[in-house]
């Protein structure tokens, strides 16, 4: 599979269908999108680079402040945009780099330099943004040119495809959760990528994209098992992975699929509930066990749940299972792979020394795969 398509030379693909799927109530905003994406070719596992669009609102007032038209003309790559295009498009303004706060610093006044080192300081790296920052010192002027030198470039960022090319043919699916939090200001900071694409980004608008080709995939075997610990957002792939077994079982026998998914509520955060249900009924999963750690009082998560099943887990990955990952890698990756670890002890027979050898084997033989951020 050749695709023509990189972050050189990312492809415009259209937003079709956006809809949320966590309910009211829950603390988690889910959406998931619908992209036309015919000229993209992509396999189970693989992510979708995009590159998001600053928003024009935001882009005005840093312009206002700095006294600039947003007409002036800039140069990149040997092509010349408008400075408010290139704000929109070409560059980060709400993570601003260590060069430009230096940069801004040297031009602020003695006072203002010390409200600036005892505020932004290391330890808010990154929480605040250029308009905040031009907002608390609105003496400092920037030319043009300057703010494209001092800013970086906009980087796109990586969503695991939730659909099978075999299957959904032309579209492309993503599970996107809007990231949130609120900053030492006190001021509301968006996931720069998931406000765009859950919040701004209308449908039949284009957006720039690649696919970028991962390593995290199914086994070559249709007939081989799987198992697959995805809660959250962390179901994406699990769902590329589904569709496409799904459309290979209307020509060959397929394995059992086996997935551990969870989140905070299931009244709000069961995610594609349906459509895991009716992949359950038509037997292209096999299994299926939920986790929801706040239904109860004690909290219980999808490695909670592996290990009430640690027998059958055990004799899967005993006859050759893969086993897959998906999610956070700080907290859950780490917790799955303890328990893993000691289901193989325990259930096994393993020592400590050797269950780290065993797991050697299994990543080594593409049966134990992570994809965690």
């Amino acid at each position: 599979m050749v695709n023509i398509f990189n972050r050189e030379n990312p492809c415009k693909i259209r937003l079709s269908e956006r809809a949320r799927l966590s309910g009211i109530g829950s603390e988690k905003e889910i959406y998931k999108l619908v992209f036309d994406a015919k000229e993209l070719d992509y396999l189970p596992g693989d992510s979708l680079a995009i590159f998001s669009r600053n928003d024009f609102n935001e882009v005005q007032e840093i312009l206002g402040l700095l006294n600039l038209t947003g007409d002036e003309r800039v140069s990149i790559k040997n092509a010349t945009f408008s400075i408010r295009q290139a704000l929109i498009e070409k560059y980060c303004v709400t993570h601003l780099t260590k060069r430009f706060l230096s940069t801004f610093c040297e031009l602020l006044g003695k006072s203002e330099k010390a409200i600036f080192e005892k505020v932004f300081t290391d330890d808010n790296d990154g929480q605040y943004s250029l308009l905040e920052l031009l907002k608390y010192f609105p003496s400092v002027r920037l030319t043009p040119d300057e703010l494209c030198r001092l800013l970086k470039k906009n980087a796109p960022r990586f969503y695991s495809i939730a659909s099978a090319k075999a299957l959904q043919n032309d579209k492309i699916h993503l599970l996107v959760r809007t990231v949130g939090y609120r900053n030492f200001l006190g001021n509301l900071r968006y996931g720069v990528v998931s406000h765009f694409l859950n919040y701004r980004l209308k449908i039949g608008e284009y957006v720039d994209a690649y696919v970028s080709q991962s390593s995290f995939k199914l086994p070559d075997d249709p007939l081989a098992n799987i198992i697959m610990v995805g809660p959250g957002t962390g179901l994406a792939p699990f769902m590329s992975f589904l569709y496409d077994i799904e459309s290979k079982k209307k020509q060959t026998d397929i394995g059992q699929t086996w997935l551990f998914f969870g989140d905070q509520h299931e009244a709000t955060d069961f995610i594609e509930r349906d459509e895991l249900t009716r992949l359950l009924n038509e037997h292209v999963l096999t299994r299926l066990d939920l986790a929801f750690s706040r239904d109860q009082e004690t909290k219980i998560y999808v490695q909670d749940r592996m290990w009430e099943m640690r027998d059958e887990l055990w004799a899967w990955l005993d006859q050759g299972a893969s086993l897959y990952i998906c999610g956070n890698a700080s907290h859950m990756a780490i917790d799955v792979e303890k328990v893993l670890k000691n289901i193989a002890i325990f259930c096994g027979g393993l020592t400590d020394n050797s269950v780290e050898d065993w797991l050697s084997d299994l990543r080594s033989n593409g049966r134990y795969q992570k994809d965690v951020y």
